[in-house]
């Protein structure tokens, strides 16, 4: 009704949803324009959980982080889980998602199997690869411009407890390329990953999904006090040993969302300090 009474006044719209509810630091401007109707879709629920076919329909407000640990309870994920709590499923689709399973499973519109949307002149569709395969193959990088998104589709598959984590560092550029390339073209590897500290300096890191683990070699590294997860990784340049140990896997899903990447230390300096994570690391993002 709300994108029907727009369109009739040939109005310009956008969701209505706030700014600063967004993962971006940019500032939305076009949505303090009068003349642009802000579209109420509060829809933030699973829907389904299709266990014959193997996919999960959501609503658009869903979050990854939500998301990931109801699916985590019934003993599925996502073939791509990005790694942030607060992303959106209607923002991963309408923009990308990528993530360290992308090498097998390609971006997380890859996984998309279904689209529900709202055109602007109000019309609820729905589209696959085979019905409106057009629009389908559109809304994705789209930003919302083609309609407003009102549930999607995942692929999921089954998961395990733990994720088995090598750390390989690398202390040259071309041992970095060499290093990850081999391990993405490794397809027994469910997760591959790098990050790159200096110009020629990086960690590869492989993972695997297991049930079994040693426990003594177990690392919750989600919680509040733990060392962020870029500066932990980069401990094992020092050392420059292969290394090895098992993460819960919704910490390792998670594992870049209390540092936002690296950005949270342009924001607190002193964040990844012990006495901060310690006493105030809980205030952090996703919070």
């Amino acid at each position: 009704a709300q994108v029907r009474e727009a369109a009739s006044q040939k109005k310009k719209m956008c969701t209505s949803r706030p700014g600063w509810h967004s993962m971006s630091l940019r500032e939305g401007l076009y949505k303090k324009d009068s003349k642009v109707a802000k579209i109420e879709i509060p829809l933030r629920d699973v829907l389904e959980l299709d266990e014959a076919n193997l996919t999960v329909r959501v609503e658009p407000l869903v979050t990854m982080g939500q998301l990931s640990r109801y699916l985590r309870s019934k003993g599925y994920c996502l073939q791509v889980t990005p790694e942030l709590d607060d992303l959106t499923a209607g923002g991963l689709v309408n923009g990308f998602g990528v993530e360290t399973s992308s090498h097998k499973y390609g971006l997380i519109q890859h996984t998309c199997t279904r689209f529900e949307v709202v055109l602007a002149n109000g019309d609820v569709v729905t589209c696959t690869e085979t019905d409106r395969p057009e629009l389908f193959s559109a809304i994705p990088w789209s930003h919302g411009t083609l309609g407003f998104l009102v549930s999607v589709d995942f692929k999921i598959i089954p998961c395990k407890s733990y994720v088995k984590m090598t750390y390989i560092p690398c202390h040259t550029q071309e041992e970095c390329v060499d290093v990850f390339e081999r391990e993405s073209r490794d397809l027994t590897n469910d997760f591959v990953e790098a990050i790159v500290y200096t110009k020629e300096e990086g960690v590869v890191m492989k993972a695997t999904l297991v049930d079994e683990v040693n426990k003594s070699q177990v690392n919750p590294i989600g919680y509040f006090w733990k060392p962020w997860f870029y500066k932990y990784v980069e401990t094992f340049l020092s050392s420059g040993e292969t290394a090895t140990e098992y993460i819960p896997l919704t910490h390792y899903f998670h594992r870049h969302t209390r540092p936002l990447f690296w950005e949270m230390e342009e924001i607190i300096p002193s964040g990844n300090a012990l006495w901060f994570r310690c006493l105030l690391g809980w205030l952090g993002p996703p919070h």
